[in-house]
């Protein structure tokens, strides 16, 4: 759809769920996950729906993609080996490479530069979830100070300064931005529904996620700071996981 939430289009159409839909960095392909083939498995399709092609091919959970900045690569999560771990793999020769071992690393980004990758993952000190980040081939993992509690789904903004987050701390999903190393964080929403899923506008401008405070759940944006919150579809049916092109 257009930015402001004019203009739907439909890419899909089938009986499966399609979901988490990602952008290539040049905007001319989109990788989203499907269980069209009995469970959830990475796919990439141009970006007026044509042109489907399946890049995973297990009996496990992949989900969760991410392009590289250069659109060479994808990471995403996978519980192929039992536990969720972090996955890479070369988009035109798909051979997937495990990044991680250990329990529940998901939900992963990369950073600008592609020289991280940011994810949440179990945090055996705290018994929780916590953000994490690597240098891209999984090397040197750095727990993201100052945070606490659950947190999830982080996203970095374009200009690789700034991370965006939904938490449980205050026994609800809230959204919050916080630095690129977890200090100043501001919390950015408080609503007694649930809010999720945030990540930032192609400008860094800002900040998009997906929230029921209508009574079902809709897509909405909100300035890097929390004020002027914009309502972008407005349907019975759930609208989730935005990306910005």
């Amino acid at each position: 759809m257009n930015a402001d939430g004019y203009n739907p289009v439909r890419l899909t159409d089938n009986l499966a769920d399609d979901t988490l839909a990602k952008w290539s960095p040049d905007g001319s392909q989109i990788a989203f996950v499907s269980d069209r083939s009995g469970n959830n498995e990475i796919y990439i399709m141009d970006a007026d729906g044509s042109h489907v092609v399946r890049l995973t091919h297990t009996v496990a959970d992949d989900s969760h993609p991410d392009w590289s900045p250069d659109g060479e690569k994808i990471v995403f999560h996978s519980n192929l080996d039992g536990d969720y771990d972090i996955y890479v793999m070369d988009v035109d020769t798909p051979n997937p490479l495990k990044l991680t071992d250990n329990w529940h690393r998901c939900n992963c980004q990369y950073s600008p530069d592609g020289n991280k990758i940011f994810y949440q993952s179990w945090d055996s000190n705290s018994s929780t979830l916590e953000l994490f980040s690597m240098n891209s081939d999984g090397s040197n993992i750095t727990k993201i100070a100052h945070l606490g509690s659950s947190n999830y789904e982080p996203a970095i903004s374009p200009d690789g300064t700034k991370i965006v987050y939904f938490s449980l701390r205050d026994d609800n999903p809230e959204i919050y931005i916080a630095n690129i190393d977890g200090t100043n964080e501001i919390r950015l929403t408080y609503d007694p529904d649930n809010d999720y899923s945030p990540s930032f506008s192609s400008s860094g401008q800002y900040i998009i996620f997906h929230s029921d405070r209508t009574g079902n759940r809709e897509i909405h944006r909100t300035n890097l700071d929390g004020s002027n919150l914009v309502n972008l579809t407005n349907n019975p049916s759930e609208d989730r996981w935005a990306d910005w092109k």
